[in-house]
This record gives C-alpha cells, sequence and structure tokens, in this order.
C-alpha cells in the first residue's frame, strides 16, 4: 500500500467522526477530499445523514407548558389540607361548647378546648405538616408549620382574654 492509498483508506475511516478529530488531522481529511471524488460524496453522503437525525436547534424547539394538571392537583390539595385543618378547629369549638349556658364561653370550655386541640389538632397537625414537607415546596411548609404552631399555642389565652 502506497501513502496515497493509506491517508484514502484512513479518510474512509475517519469521515464519519470527521467533527472530533484534531485540528491538524480534519485539515489532512479535508485535503484529500479535495482531490478523492469517492472521499467528498462519502462525506456529503454521511453529513447529509447525521442532519436528518440530529435533533431540532433550540430555537426551533417549542418551550414546554407548565403542566396544568399537576399545578391543579397541587392547588386541590392545599385547599383540602386547609379544609382538614379548618374541619377539626370547627368541630373542637362547637363540640367544646355547653349549649346549656347560652352563648357565653366559660372557663370548662376553653378547657375543652384546650384538651381537643392536644388531642386530636395536635397530631393532625404533624402529620399534615409532614405531608406539606414532602409533597410541598419549603415556603408552604413553614406557613403551614408557623400557623399550626400560632392556633396550637395562642388558642387557650386568647380565648381566656374573651372570656375576662
Amino acid at each position: 500500500m502506497n501513502d496515497k492509498e493509506k491517508i484514502h483508506h484512513l479518510c474512509n475511516e475517519l469521515i464519519p467522526i470527521i467533527d472530533e478529530v484534531d485540528p491538524e488531522t480534519k485539515e489532512i481529511l479535508l485535503d484529500h477530499m479535495k482531490k478523492c471524488k469517492v472521499c467528498t460524496d462519502s462525506f456529503s453522503t454521511i453529513h447529509d445523514f447525521y442532519e436528518v437525525l440530529s435533533p431540532a436547534s433550540p430555537k426551533e424547539e417549542a418551550e414546554i407548558p407548565p403542566l396544568k394538571r399537576l399545578v391543579q392537583f397541587n392547588t386541590g390539595l392545599k385547599i383540602i389540607l386547609i379544609a382538614i385543618r379548618s374541619v377539626i378547629l370547627f368541630y373542637l369549638v362547637f363540640s367544646s361548647l355547653d349549649f346549656t349556658h347560652g352563648a357565653s364561653l366559660t372557663l370548662r370550655e376553653i378547657n375543652r378546648i384546650d384538651a381537643g386541640m392536644f388531642l386530636f389538632y395536635f397530631p393532625t397537625s404533624i402529620f399534615l405538616t409532614v405531608f406539606t414537607f414532602t409533597f410541598f415546596n419549603k415556603k408552604w411548609s413553614f406557613i403551614s408549620l408557623g400557623v399550626d404552631v400560632l392556633l396550637i399555642t395562642l388558642t387557650t389565652p386568647i380565648l381566656k382574654w374573651i372570656l375576662m
């Protein structure tokens, strides 16, 4: 094999990866393709093939819209979590009221609400906060935790203040 045949053989081997070779090697390949019609045809065929298979450029790709269903699902979950907390608080207040005394709030009823907060609302708030931390962002988790802590710690003092 003479030098021209060796270069021709190497050029045929390197044409598929011409963009990945060193600049000096690429220059040698391009010089050879100027002189050799077989290698030029092979390069154009492979180049056309890669253009067809190559993915579209980022400018041509459409921007992916947000997942509307997922956003709606997350909003629905947040509403359900708020509703669960509200229902428990509503239940605690109205189950603790002694309806025989009329509309006034007594210390006994406040103690019932306080006990109900620790028996029912506290475990529920722990579960819902862990759920929120797992499935939502940190901002929503800290808001949820803050509201729960305020409700648990301030409900009894506020009700006692209202009573006096």
